[in-house]
Parts: C-alpha cells; sequence; structure tokens
C-alpha cells in the first residue's frame, strides 16, 4: 500500500506490551484527525499478542495503523526504525505501556500544520500504573512561551528535557542522522540530547500530548530495572559524555546538558547500589568512581549522594553494608 504523507507520525515502541497496547491505540483514534495521523506500532519481536491486538487497529484503520515487524533490537532499534519509514510531518515518540490524552489530539494535530520549527515542546501528563489516575505534569512551566525561540536555553530554567514532551520534524531528524543505540536500554536521554542539540528552532504546544505510566514493575527507570541493566546506563552514559565534549553545537545548551547528564551519572551510582552486593560489583562501581574521577572532574565533585561521599572517604571498605542499607530503605 502506498500510505500518503501525514501531519503526524507517532512511533510506538512494542514489546510485549499486549495489557496496554490497546488502551494506547484507543487513544489514538480522533475521527476529526484520523486522515492526518500516522501510528507506526514496530513490534520489537515481541512473543504475546501485541501484534495480534495492532493488526485489529490496521484492518480497522488502514489508512492511519501500520505494523511493523523485526527481530528484537532494543527501544532504540524502533526509534530508528521509525525515522525511517515515517511519512508524518512530525515524528512523535511513545512507549508501548503509555498513551496520548485524545481529547488533546485535535489542537495538536492544528497547531502542528502551522508549525515550522524543528521541534515542538508540550507538557506531559504522569499517571499512577495501577489507577491509571493522572498524578501530576511535567513542562507547565513552558506555558509562559509564545512564538518561536532559537535556541533550548532560552526556554524558563527548569524546563523539561525528556522523550515524552518533544514532537520532531521529520525531515530534521533525517538531515541531521539522527541515530540511537540499538540493543540498549536508556537510550531516550540519547535521543533528547542529540535532538536538542542540533535543533534551530523550537515552539511550544500548550496542552499535554503524552500521558507516562510511572511505578509499574519491571520499568527499566525502577530500582528493579537499574539493578538488572546498570551496564546499558553506562554504555549510553558514556556516548554521552563524550558527544558532548566534543560535537556540541549550540553553547547556549552547555549548561542544559551538564544538568541533565549530571543527573545521569548520579543515575549511574544509584543503579550499582541497586545492584546485588558483590565482589564484581564493589569492583565495577570503584572502577567507574575512578573514571568519573580522572576524566570529568566536576561531575566527580557534584555528586552530593552522602552513600558515595562515605564509601569514597572509606576507600569503599563499607561497600556491602552501604547497599544493603540502600536495599532496605527502598522496600
Amino acid at each position: 500500500m502506498d500510505y500518503p504523507e501525514k501531519i503526524l507520525t507517532i512511533s510506538i515502541a512494542a514489546y510485549n506490551v499486549q495489557q496496554y497496547l490497546d488502551k494506547l491505540l484507543a487513544s489514538l483514534v480522533a475521527p476529526e484527525v484520523l486522515d492526518d495521523l500516522e501510528v507506526l506500532v514496530i513490534d520489537d519481536g515481541s512473543a504475546d499478542k501485541t501484534a495480534d491486538i495492532a493488526l485489529k487497529y490496521v484492518k480497522r484503520y488502514p489508512e492511519s495503523f501500520r505494523l511493523i515487524r523485526k527481530e528484537n533490537g532494543g527501544w532504540g532499534s524502533t526509534v530508528n526504525c521509525g525515522i525511517r519509514t515515517s511519512k508524518g510531518k512530525y515524528f512523535k515518540l511513545i512507549d508501548g505501556d503509555d498513551w496520548f490524552p485524545t481529547e488533546n489530539m485535535e489542537n495538536f494535530i492544528l497547531f502542528l500544520k502551522k508549525a515550522k520549527s524543528d521541534l515542538i515542546f508540550t507538557p506531559f501528563y504522569e499517571a499512577d500504573d495501577r489507577t491509571e489516575r493522572i498524578t501530576g505534569i511535567k513542562g507547565d512551566i513552558l506555558k509562559s512561551v509564545t512564538g518561536t525561540v532559537e535556541a533550548f536555553a532560552r526556554l524558563p530554567q527548569g524546563s523539561p528535557l525528556a522523550m515524552h514532551g518533544m514532537t520532531v520534524s521529520t525531515k530534521f531528524l533525517r538531515k541531521n542522522r539522527i541515530h540511537v543505540t540499538e540493543n540498549c536500554f536508556y537510550a531516550d536521554l540519547e535521543f533528547v540530547i542529540k535532538t536538542v542539540n542540533c535543533c534551530k528552532s523550537i515552539e511550544v504546544f500548550h496542552e499535554p500530548t503524552y500521558v507516562y505510566r510511572t511505578a509499574r514493575g519491571g520499568q527499566s527507570v525502577s530500582n528493579e530495572g537499574f539493578a538488572k541493566h546498570y551496564q546499558d546506563n553506562l554504555i549510553i552514559l558514556r556516548k554521552l559524555l563524550h558527544y558532548c565534549e566534543t560535537e556540541l553545537i549550540c553553547k547556549e545548551n552547555e549548561a542544559i546538558f551538564v544538568q541533565r547528564l549530571n543527573e545521569a551519572v548520579q543515575g549511574q551510582y544509584w543503579a550499582f547500589l541497586c545492584a546485588k552486593p558483590s565482589p564484581l560489583h564493589k569492583k565495577e562501581l570503584k572502577e567507574f568512581d575512578a573514571w568519573i574521577r580522572e576524566n570529568y572532574r566536576s561531575y566527580y565533585e557534584s555528586c552530593k549522594w552522602i552513600k558515595i561521599r562515605i564509601l569514597r572517604l572509606t576507600r569503599f571498605y563499607g561497600y556491602g553494608c552501604m547497599v544493603r542499607l540502600h536495599h532496605w530503605r527502598q522496600m
């Protein structure tokens, strides 16, 4: 089938999300603008009924919904696949366990029809996984912004730097060859930083366009997820520290990237403490700490986390006790 160009492509990273996918796809069915919407369900080698659920929507709305099946390659591979195959003027990522606030879709499409910027920022909701009740909003600080700005650094201090609040020109993504690491967790930060680094114009749409499901067991950002995938976080962190050191385009963005990467460094320390205590994990933690100290001294010194500072002072002698204390306090 020859798919026509659309205003917005929503690319869904879908891996074993049969429990959540129907809610997400139903939230994208806005009859007033369905002709302007392309929904790519990128099935990343699911072993459940993810593809079957997607096919129901493909059959009902063949001009708007597409299912792309591929071998498992991780979240980043679904992003790269979506960018390659998108037919939309703008491109938005949504994880398969989250959803879109349908009531804002029509206004969002109308906004995108007139938009000319590389990047559109929007607020996004957070929702409790169990009740699906909205618990908060991120990016509401953007409500003071009107018109187009030329750099992210000119947005209000504290503006969210997260994939959930970003919609990006597809031509911009291809022109700048935005590509993220495959077969690796935490590549969303790589997508955000590479995109913001390259963009030259930003607009803000003031209604939320994403509902992010929080506190779900097994999420990569949960304590369990950090413990399991701490090496992936380290891979992305190393890449981005080097990227921002060597490929920074807009100097105005440097302070923002430093803040976001500092959070990622602290997250790596957190991940090591979430992992089960072992001689190997202790060795890896010490090596990471030494590497940060030798190569990125400012990030090393900015760590105010008392547990890590105590470990440094004791030359990591109290590692096992500190990790057990950390686990106990997270229960």
